[in-house]
């Protein structure tokens, strides 16, 4: 019995224990130790992700010959998905992404055309985007709050290994913070009865945003029109809406957010183009319907409760909500967060169902192997818990009789019960072995092999010869950048490289026996790369070179090059 009464007791101050070091400002220095080590590691382990690869291509080229385009066809081939086409319109996309090409050029134009200066700049927008975040959250709601979320952008997994693969998912975070803060800055200049020019900050994050993910001008503007419309709702006197829209802000957002996607759907209604997966996908919405559905469901589920640690204020915000009207300051940042939202689940949405389509997959088996592009929902991360942040203070300030042990600000956590302490310590220690596995275990990704095989090749291949690479169907045309900067880091080389799924008659076309409809010409091909899931042999007359090679991974030569050396 008395063991009985020990264990209970033991038990119950477990979480008093969690809330003492979650309250200790080392711990969450820790954590931001933790994140940053990761990122370091994994920078010298992982490979580049195969997004890098496509955009440090569009960079070297427009660097070696002015052009911002593709040289070995445009990424995405919607006319025949199973093969690439280096004579394709399409691979170049002007000033599309030319933040994130700016970025990129910075380093390579610096520091050489090598993977290692793509690394070395992703780990350096790791730490310039955690500065941004700590400042901008600091001059919001405090040092401690700011310590806070740093440590998340820190620790979460898809930010960790988005920045060892030298993604630009850092970027986003940072132009988000902006922006809300813009929102926040705009909010205190009405306030004072000043012009909210702060709101202006916004709109060059948005164009920003633009620059950097690729996103079309149109949607774009889309999601300005409804933020437009938002504050035209809120901030007209003569409309008197602003207190019945505090009153009801769930309401009240889910208004706007479905004004935002009829404006986006209308535009891919109205200006359809070849593989743009939101045209397509508004007309089969057998598809499109479940794929919007489970994409709410994962995104807002799993990496919105989970990966964004947003449950543990999930109960304190239902409670905030049933007290009455919500706060200005509260119903915007609610806004800022509910629209990118509404975009990202519409955008990813269309993106698998028109992806599946291709490959003959059913939406639940799309959303299984694309599940990792709930990655794009990090976006939402200070906002969110910029949300959080000012609901705890107004639920603090709100108490009628309350015993404060010290400051709000000099508090890492609310003292009063506000947050599940329990479940978030359980998250953190969750993601820190997550973003360990994500951070570092890159290094054992598929793609790794590719780059890998892209320096042998690049070790033998000669000027003016061209390469086929053929692999499974998911590891698509865009992969086939993987071997850009291994075989012609220069571009003046004049090599073509050229891709097939391991599902086409690819030994037949290099033979001269066929040819594949809106694809390359395959009979001037000198080296063949086959991949480790190919179980099929070069063609006869081709010869296997002896080279180190990821297991599995072969590289041919032919006749013609064989009998030339």
């Amino acid at each position: 019995m008395h063991g009985r009464i020990v264990c209970w007791e033991i038990f119950l101050t477990v979480p008093d224990g969690w809330q003492r070091r979650l309250d200790d400002p080392r711990t969450w220095w820790l954590i931001i130790l933790i994140g940053l080590g990761l990122r370091g590691i994994g920078a010298f382990i992982s490979p580049l992700s195969v997004d890098t690869h496509v955009h440090a291509t569009y960079v070297i080229n427009f660097l070696g010959s002015g052009d911002i385009a593709l040289d070995w066809g445009p990424n995405r081939n919607p006319w025949n998905p199973l093969a690439s086409n280096p004579g394709a319109p399409g691979a170049d996309i002007g000033a599309t992404y030319a933040l994130w090409h700016a970025w990129i050029g910075i380093w390579i134009f610096s520091f050489g055309r090598s993977q290692t200066s793509l690394h070395v700049a992703g780990f350096v927008l790791s730490l310039v985007m955690m500065l941004v975040v700590y400042r901008l959250t600091k001059q919001h709601f405090g040092s401690h709050v700011a310590l806070r979320v740093t440590a998340f952008a820190a620790i979460q997994p898809a930010l960790v290994a988005g920045s060892t693969m030298a993604m630009n998912e850092d970027i986003m975070v940072m132009l988000m913070a902006l922006a809300t803060h813009g929102l926040l800055t705009g909010l205190k200049q009405l306030d004072a009865r000043q012009w909210p020019v702060g709101w202006s900050y916004g709109a060059v994050a948005l164009v920003c945003f633009g620059a950097t993910k690729g996103a079309s001008m149109d949607l774009v503007l889309a999601v300005a029109a409804a933020g437009a419309f938002w504050v035209l709702l809120v901030h007209t006197p003569q409309l008197r809406l602003g207190v019945r829209m505090r009153a009801a802000p769930l309401r009240s957002v889910s208004f706007i957010l479905a004004v935002m996607c009829g404006l986006m759907l209308m535009e891919a209604v109205l200006n359809p183009s070849p593989g743009w997966s939101m045209a397509w996908s508004v007309r089969h919405p057998e598809r499109f319907i479940p794929a919007v559905a489970l994409c709410t469901l994962v995104f807002v589920g799993l990496w919105g409760a989970v990966g964004m640690f947003a449950l543990p204020w999930m109960s304190m915000v239902r409670r905030r909500l049933h007290l009455g009207p919500v706060t200005e300051r509260q119903l915007h940042l609610l806004m800022i967060v509910a629209l990118p939202l509404g975009f990202i689940v519409l955008m990813n949405a269309s993106f698998w169902a028109y992806e599946g389509s291709i490959y003959g997959w059913g939406v639940v088996k799309t959303a299984a192997v694309y599940m990792h592009n709930g990655r794009y929902l990090t976006v939402l991360l200070v906002p969110l818990h910029w949300f959080f942040a000012d609901v705890e203070r107004d639920m603090i300030q709100s108490k009628q009789v309350t015993v404060v042990t010290a400051p709000l600000q000099q508090r890492m956590l609310p003292s009063n019960n506000l947050v599940r302490v329990g479940t978030l310590a359980t998250l953190l220690m969750l993601m820190v072995p997550a973003s360990t596995a994500l951070g570092v275990g890159m290094t054992f990704h598929p793609d790794a092999e590719q780059e890998h095989v892209a320096d042998a090749l690049g070790d033998i291949i000669e000027p003016e010869e061209d390469f086929l690479v053929v692999t499974r169907t998911y590891a698509s045309m865009s992969r086939l950048y993987l071997y850009h900067m291994g075989v012609d880091p220069d571009n003046t080389a004049n090599i073509t490289g050229h891709w097939r799924s391991m599902d086409t008659a690819w030994d037949h076309e290099l033979l001269g026996f066929h040819q594949s409809e809106h694809a390359g010409n395959l009979t001037g091909v000198d080296l063949l790369v086959l991949g480790s899931e190919v179980s099929a042999e070069g063609p006869e007359g081709w010869l296997l070179l002896d080279l180190e090679l990821p297991d599995g991974w072969r590289i041919y030569t032919s006749p013609a090059r064989t009998s030339s050396t």
